[in-house]
């Protein structure tokens, strides 16, 4: 079909040109194919050189474009195969692609200006002000020379060319270890899969060569220039606190520090992957070396930006660790990349990191962190990250005054709460009733739970409390949550029956639990007469209806809209089934929208 398309477009495209007749629809063919071959005017360039008879030269480049495809596709990870299940269980819509993001060019700081006494001042005013207000600036004239930068590009360019297998399972520059990596092995979704393979370099093994390779001279080369770089720019802002960066500088040695290559391959399924998920970085400072494509975005004002590759430029950004070490001054931003369907992204980061002993602590009171060793830092990070599926980072690390404040004002924002098989768990923590946005709340197998004292749950939607043996009742005021659309009670052995009011939550769309006070069927079916949104309803712990009369108000509601219904009677006489099966007949009789019945004893 590819083949297809692009024969009809070269040539209805040389038709259309000579009559100026504009033509959308090849168009649109061809970019839904251009991650799969060369661009058009390459093609449209080997179409004219075999018009003019330059046949041979012609079929050499195409035969080196089709090499070149080749080579890409074989060298790609295989992001498909090892996630399928995640693309498999993806939602129908929704991407963060329809996300309105603004372009804009960072502050620019021109460092030759700190050659000059009179400007000294002013360029170092800028920087601080730039990471204190943005957290990102871009920096010219830096003194890493452009000949170096270009190298290693091409170095870069080559080993990613690499087939996949072969950077898999060989070890990058011989001694630096299980450097290769690519997607993410943690991730359970789609939002926390990062379409990327990068070289994470531990310096410390660059320090000893064992090879002159030329991966490893220019990686030498360029991490040399970084470092003596990024001790200037530590040492500006360490001033702007009134420090003299001596601390960051002795425990941040170029062999504590990492040199991490990147390549973001092209993304068939840009709109649903990002290239590289949010986060923050975990270090004092990162220094940015990207190419010309647009791809970086970072959160400013609660909104995602895109920042505009300027050629010549470096970036630098706040890491976690100067943002705790200057008491919030400086701001460590979240930020991302975004995947592109045809282009490949190259990137190189430099990150100061200090010795795992490290204590990270501010001078400044009252401090906004606790003291903590980078250590520690990592290793909550990296066990953040696997339980959850993303980085916590700072928030973990708040100071007790501080975290009380943070705790109340995020306690207001949560909206799921899950507690499921939480063994140990008797009753529920006093700010309960602070959660007023709180829409989901699993208590499941909480076999210890006793009481549920909160009312004030007026938005809550989902309430589980299935299989808590020793819960007793439901709060007095349950009426009160005239939101809720599913409520799940089954095997709460204590409860004596459905909760007071439950028929005044006309929204109740999903509900299984326990039988009436009195066990019998007639008072179940009254309960739920005015429930006529119900669709599904589960109830244990029923028996036979004892007196005849019953069977007036053991009818659902006329209007109901009830599709599947599960009872399960307490039966002791063999005798009592026939009627009892007649009885819930009689009782569904008005009912025409129920399409599953399940009847146990």
């Amino acid at each position: 079909l590819i083949v297809t398309y692009r024969f009809i477009f070269i040539h209805t495209d040389l038709i259309t040109r000579a009559l100026s007749i504009p033509l959308p629809l090849p168009q649109l063919l061809w970019s839904s194919s251009m991650s799969e071959g060369p661009p058009f005017c390459e093609l449209k360039e080997a179409e004219r050189m075999e018009a003019l008879g330059i046949v041979s030269e012609a079929q050499e480049l195409r035969q080196s474009h089709a090499d070149r495809s080749a080579t890409m596709i074989d060298s790609n990870p295989p992001f498909f195969a090892a996630y399928g299940s995640l693309f498999h269980s993806r939602p129908a819509a929704g991407t963060h692609e329809a996300e309105a993001v603004e372009e804009c060019d960072l502050p620019l700081v021109d460092l030759s200006r700190l050659s000059d006494k009179l400007q000294a001042e002013q360029c170092k005013r800028e920087i601080v002000t730039a990471a204190s207000v943005w957290g990102f600036f871009q920096i010219v004239n830096h003194g890493i020379p452009n000949c170096v930068l270009d190298r290693l590009r091409e170095e870069q360019v080559r080993v990613f060319r690499q087939p996949f297998k072969k950077k898999a399972d060989e070890k990058f520059l011989g001694s630096l270890g299980d450097s290769y990596r690519w997607g993410a092995p943690t991730a359970t979704s789609l939002k926390q899969l990062s379409w990327l393979e990068a070289y994470h370099i531990p310096l410390s093994s660059a320090t000893y060569p064992v090879t002159t390779s030329p991966s490893r001279c220019v990686i030498e080369e360029l991490s040399s220039a970084m470092s003596r770089l990024a001790d200037r720019l530590i040492g500006i802002l360490a001033e702007g606190l009134g420090c003299d960066g001596s601390y960051i500088k002795e425990n941040c040695k170029r062999n504590t520090c990492y040199l991490r290559l990147n390549r973001y391959p092209p993304c068939p399924v840009a709109g649903e992957v990002f290239g590289l998920v949010p986060h923050t970085d975990s270090d004092f400072l990162t220094v940015l070396c990207q190419d010309n494509v647009i791809g970086l975005q970072l959160k400013k004002g609660g909104r995602w930006i895109s920042v505009r590759p300027n050629p010549g430029t470096l970036i630098i950004n706040v890491g976690d660790l100067f943002q705790a070490w200057s008491n919030g001054l400086y701001t460590s931003v979240e930020h991302r990349v975004m995947s592109n369907p045809h282009l490949e992204r190259f990137s190189v980061a430099y990150f100061v990191c200090p010795s795992k002993e490290t204590m990270i602590e501010s001078s400044a009171q009252p401090a906004i962190y606790r003291k903590f060793s980078f250590g520690e830092y990592r290793q909550q990070v990296q066990q953040d990250v696997t339980l959850l599926g993303y980085k916590v980072g700072l928030t973990r690390f708040l100071s007790s005054c501080r975290r009380k404040k943070h705790t109340n004002a995020h306690l207001q924002k949560l909206q799921i709460l899950d507690l499921r098989h939480c063994k140990k768990l008797q009753k529920l923590p006093a700010q309960i009733h602070k959660l007023v946005n709180l829409k989901i709340l699993r208590l499941a197998y909480c076999t210890r739970l006793k009481k549920l004292p909160f009312a004030r749950l007026v938005n809550l939607l989902v309430l589980d409390v299935e299989g808590c043996g020793r819960l007793q009742s439901l709060p007095d005021r349950f009426s009160d949550m005239e939101n809720l659309t599913e409520l799940k009670m089954l095997r709460c052995d204590s409860l004596t029956g459905m909760p007071r009011g439950i028929g005044k939550l006309s929204d109740l769309q999903k509900l299984a639990g326990w039988a009436a006070v009195d066990g019998h069927g007639s008072a179940t079916f009254e309960h739920f007469q005015t429930l006529i949104n119900l669709e599904e309803l589960r109830l244990q712990n029923l028996k036979p209806m004892s007196d005849p009369e019953d069977a007036r108000t053991a009818k659902l509601h006329e209007k109901s809209k009830l599709k599947h219904l599960a009872l399960h009677w307490t039966i002791d006489d063999e005798v009592e089934k026939p009627l009892l099966l007649l009885q819930i007949l009689e009782g569904l009789r008005p009912n025409s929208t129920l399409e599953k019945l399940e009847i146990s004893c």
